[in-house]
């Protein structure tokens, strides 16, 4: 069973992806000077977000897939096992946008409070 380990210990870019995508998003989104045009960015984000973690799903069955190519008579169970739970699936489509709203609020929020913050310490 180390090998199953292995396989996710291994990198996915999309994780990644989904991190980074609302900070750096946020920061470049301080020019936005009307509510609307924020608004948008934040749903744009969530969006791109959302398709990162149906990018990460992808990401992570093609790896199981490769593995039980790589191996030369894998057990029933253990296929049935990992190709019979769609619950992470089902989940990114339930869950992905909602907490993908959320943590972009957060970024955006956090960047832009700091933004003003900074601009009254500068101000005082």
């Amino acid at each position: 069973m180390a090998s199953w380990r292995a396989v996710s210990m291994h990198f996915n870019p999309y994780d990644l992806g989904f991190l980074a995508l609302a900070p750096i998003s946020a920061v470049a989104s301080l020019r936005l000077k009307r509510r609307l045009h924020v608004a948008a960015a934040v749903t744009a984000v969530a969006l791109g977000g959302w398709g990162l973690a149906f990018a990460s799903e992808a990401c992570e069955d093609a790896r199981v897939t490769a593995l039980f190519d790589s191996i030369p008579a894998p057990a029933a169970s253990d296929i049935h096992r990992y190709s019979a739970d769609a619950a992470t699936k089902a989940a990114t489509v339930i869950f992905g946008f909602p907490l993908s709203l959320a943590y972009a609020t957060f970024w955006f929020i956090g960047i832009r409070s700091g933004q003003r913050l900074l601009r009254r310490g500068r101000d005082a």
